[in-house]
């Protein structure tokens, strides 16, 4: 029987320093992993698994469907989408320079454009992902498109009605293109890599860095 080999640690979907209590009262911090504890990660939380997950031949093919609902969200590249257990919708910022940021969400059959008070600054190429410890979808970094290749460092988290910047006491040098997901078992949300340096002379980054209670 095939085999198909998927970790039990990480959740597909981050670079390095330790920060202080965010600004919400929720208290998550960012947090760089040491190489030795990060290759750790790497190697046991994926490629050494404690035993394979077998894949029963009577598994459903999967596969994609277009669907058509009534609204959507305008042309975009590079947003980030996550999907917010909390509301069980999946949630989608995105902006472009012709296009107002905006935030919708997917509730299995349509789009819904959201309006909170506020909302993270224009911005492509930002890393999302859920933080179940605090049911709250986390978004980081990005692009500032104008001008190109200038990277953010902000944190925002969204509570399924309103987006809050977090203020955290050290954070990830500004970045795009960075990845980013929760891992279950430590309870933090696993930032590594990213594209950063300035306009025209890109950077790729290295490092691993969690979100979580300080």
């Amino acid at each position: 029987m095939n085999q198909l080999c998927a970790s039990r640690k990480l959740f597909t979907n981050s670079s390095g320093y330790r920060a202080g209590a965010p600004g919400s009262s929720r208290g998550r911090r960012w947090a760089r992993l040491s190489g030795a504890v990060a290759a750790s990660a790497a190697i046991h939380g994926v490629f050494g698994l404690p035993g394979p997950v077998a894949l029963a031949g009577s598994s459903p093919v999967l596969t994609w469907t277009k669907q058509n609902p009534a609204s959507s969200p305008p042309a975009l590249a590079n947003a980030p989408m996550a999907y917010d257990a909390a509301t069980g919708t999946a949630v989608l910022f995105g902006s472009t320079g012709h296009q107002p940021r905006q935030t919708w969400t997917w509730d299995g059959s349509t789009w819904t454009r959201q309006s909170p008070g506020a909302s993270p600054p224009t911005r492509w190429g930002a890393a999302m992902a859920y933080d179940a410890a605090t049911s709250t979808v986390v978004l980081f970094g990005g692009d500032h498109q104008i001008p190109l290749g200038l990277g953010l460092a902000d944190t925002w988290a969204w509570d399924g009605s309103a987006w809050t910047e977090q203020s955290p006491a050290t954070s990830p040098s500004a970045r795009s293109a960075a990845s980013l997901a929760y891992d279950a078992a430590t309870g933090t949300a696993v930032l590594f890599g990213g594209t950063g340096g300035i306009p025209g002379h890109p950077t790729f980054l290295r490092g691993t860095w969690t979100w979580s209670a300080g």
